[in-house]
């Protein structure tokens, strides 16, 4: 039942993407184009993720992560809030801190450890982690404006100021899922972190 959600939420954004695609045609909008255009292999990593690394990832794991993705690729890059509304990268960045987080949990049971043991040490890994998605997603940044000739990192307008906020927001995104962590860690109980139900 939920997968079956799942693809229709996905069916539903796609549809949306491709009338943004027309539009973005008519305006000549390319960097626009290249977002819509990458958003349909987006939506293919849930995919690949079991089918090839043989990850069995939970259907509530897979809403988790095709909300983000609506929230920061399409409503931030396809439909440009990230242009029109001033905060909204940052909130974005925001909750990829918290995504990360997530990832590191994923990694965790790949290699059954147990996460309610050992705490410190699975803060620090949380936060390398979160600092490793935050600054590949800067580096790719970085190429496509490169190759394309966007301005994605606002370097021409702010210099490193973007790609600095961007970062930190990730970071305080992962100080938040740390905290939580921490807690229900300490707590020895399932919480919201700690159901297993969540990631797989």
């Amino acid at each position: 039942m939920k997968k079956n959600i799942n693809y229709l939420l996905v069916i539903i954004i796609l549809i949306w993407d491709l009338f943004l695609f027309k539009e973005a045609i008519v305006t000549k909008n390319f960097e626009t184009m290249s977002a819509i255009c990458t958003l349909p292999l987006v939506f293919t990593i849930p995919f690949l993720v079991r089918k090839v690394l043989k990850i069995n990832i939970s259907s509530c794991l897979e809403t988790i992560f095709i909300v983000f993705v609506f929230l920061a690729q399409f409503l931030g890059s396809c439909v440009n809030l990230y242009d029109q509304v001033f905060w909204y990268d940052i909130f974005t960045h925001f909750l990829s801190g918290i995504f990360s987080g997530l990832i590191a949990l994923v990694i965790f049971e790949i290699f059954k450890k147990d996460i309610k043991k050992d705490v410190w040490f699975y803060i620090i890994f949380i936060f390398g982690i979160v600092f490793i998605v935050a600054g590949c997603w800067e580096f790719l940044e970085f190429l496509i404006d490169k190759v394309t000739g966007s301005n994605m990192q606002h370097a021409i307008d702010t210099r490193v100021d973007d790609t600095m906020t961007d970062m930190l927001s990730a970071v305080i995104g992962g100080i938040v899922f740390n905290l939580v962590y921490f807690f229900e860690a300490k707590s020895k109980k399932d919480g919201i972190i700690l159901n297993k139900k969540i990631i797989f």
